[in-house]
């Protein structure tokens, strides 16, 4: 999926408000039904756009600034004797782009998840030293959050755990793991 569709599909999507009940918002006129008291008592609340996705039984979600482009799955050529969670490297429009996969750098079970023919691809990721890809089972959907909306990741889990994740959001009722890209791609 380009990137460019998810955006213009984001786009069209009206904003809505929790106040107004699913109503949509007119932003830049001010309701006249409210007072200038009530209307500064409104926290401003800032959206963040994610990337929602699933590796095996798990959910995680990425920044769209984060992503540089979305791919169908393709082969992928092995590099010898490199990192367990280096699946190979691929070739991008001519550019040489390592894949990395998530099951084996998250240290995630995959318990025979059924993948949909067809759901699997590869997410461009803009990593710290140049474009990194990731293998994914399935697009769940991009979102926008509310910032106060993203969680801090939960304390019971163990401290090289937590430096992959930088926040929880709740999506559909399913928590979803917002990864830290600098952590998880660097290596």
């Amino acid at each position: 999926m380009d990137l460019a569709k998810i955006r213009k599909k984001l786009h069209k999507k009206k904003t809505f408000d929790k106040e107004t009940k699913g109503r949509p918002v007119q932003e830049d006129s001010p309701s006249t039904d409210t007072t200038v008291a009530e209307q500064a008592d409104k926290r401003e609340t800032t959206l963040v756009e994610m990337f929602c996705f699933r590796v095996a039984a798990e959910y995680y979600a990425l920044q769209m600034g984060d992503i540089q482009e979305i791919i169908k799955y393709r082969d992928i050529t092995s590099v010898p004797r490199s990192a367990n969670f280096i699946k190979g490297i691929i070739s991008l429009r001519g550019k040489i782009v390592p894949i990395v996969d998530l099951k084996e750098r998250l240290r995630v079970k995959d318990n025979n998840t059924e993948v949909l023919q067809g759901k699997k691809r590869i997410v461009i990721v803009k990593g710290p030293k140049g474009p990194i890809g990731i293998t994914i089972d399935e697009i769940v959907e991009v979102s926008s959050f509310n910032t106060e909306d993203l969680k801090p990741p939960p304390s019971n889990i163990s401290e090289e755990d937590a430096r992959f994740i930088t926040a929880i959001v709740i999506f559909k009722e399913v928590p979803f793991s917002v990864l830290n890209v600098e952590e998880v791609f660097s290596f």
